[in-house]
């Protein structure tokens, strides 16, 4: 049986500056799976719900004026 939790991430503009970005679905497999090292891939997952538009994120890490 899986356990559904509904989380929101709010995260500083500086750490999106610094390179943090969860863009996709498998960004938040990856973010569980550190959390929960010895989980199976199988055992957890996770969606996007709402992210910041790509143009922001990029804004911020300095690829865009």
């Amino acid at each position: 049986m899986k356990i559904k939790y509904i989380v929101e991430l709010k995260i500083d503009s500086t750490w999106i500056s610094d390179g943090f970005d969860i863009r996709n679905n498998q960004d938040v497999k990856n973010l569980l799976q550190q959390i929960l090292p010895y989980a199976y891939g199988y055992e957890v997952s996770g969606r996007v719900i709402s992210k910041p538009k790509l143009s922001v994120v990029k804004k911020l890490q300095g690829y865009t004026k």
